[in-house]
Formats: structure tokens, C-alpha cells, sequence
């Protein structure tokens, strides 16, 4: 499946006409990460958009008990 047809299985992106969303599709990037993989450090900030598209992602902003796992596909963080 390709990602314009991906994104309008999501909630979020099920309502945005597809030239919209073939816009933003034209401005991305996908990238696969392996398990556990750092993809930014607490604290830093970040200037991207991300859709998880499948798996889930864990958010740690550094402070003792503030982690968050999201394994919702189509979820958007940044």
C-alpha cells in the first residue's frame, strides 16, 4: 500500500481531501527504525512532524516517572 493510501486509513487524515494529503505526501520522508532505536534525546528540540505508521514509539522527556508508549498507528507527534 502506498503512504497517500495509508494515511486515509487513519482517523486523523480520513477527512482531508487527497490533494491536500498527496501534498504532504510529496513533503515526507519515511523512515524505518529498528527496536529501540533513539531518534531524539530529551530535552532537544525537534523541527519535524511523525506519523507512526505501524510498531509504536516511546516517549521519555527525561523526568523520573514521564514515559509514554503509544502504539496507536496514525498517531502524530513533534
Amino acid at each position: 500500500m502506498d503512504l497517500l493510501s495509508t494515511l486515509c486509513v487513519f482517523p486523523t487524515f480520513a477527512h482531508v481531501p487527497n490533494e491536500q494529503l498527496q501534498w504532504f505526501v510529496d513533503r515526507t520522508e519515511e523512515h524505518q527504525f529498528l527496536e529501540q532505536t533513539t531518534i531524539t534525546q530529551p530535552g532537544k528540540a525537534i523541527n519535524y512532524l511523525i506519523v507512526l505508521l505501524e510498531g509504536r514509539i516511546r516517549i521519555d522527556t527525561g523526568a523520573a516517572d514521564d514515559i509514554v508508549v503509544y502504539d496507536m498507528p496514525g498517531g502524530i507527534f513533534g
